[in-house]
């Protein structure tokens, strides 16, 4: 009777802690991928925006419209 219980208890614990330690795990690597890609993509995206907005500008400013613009906005 003992082993029985102890097999039984056994797979209990072992499927309660199993679905547990999953859930936790699943929701901890979530949220640090999600933080770490949400970081990776945030300066990708800035820094490759920064570079187009720079290069568009600096090519505006060539040409004087980026004065203009300027000036009207101001």
């Amino acid at each position: 009777m003992g082993s029985a219980m102890g097999s039984v208890m056994g797979s209990v614990m072992g499927s309660v802690m199993g679905s547990v330690m999953g859930s936790v795990m699943g929701s901890v690597m979530g949220s640090v991928m999600g933080s770490v890609m949400g970081s990776v993509m945030g300066s990708v995206m800035g820094s490759v925006m920064g570079s187009v907005m720079g290069s568009v500008m600096g090519s505006v400013n060539r040409n004087g419209v980026i004065l203009v613009a300027t000036t009207a906005t101001s």
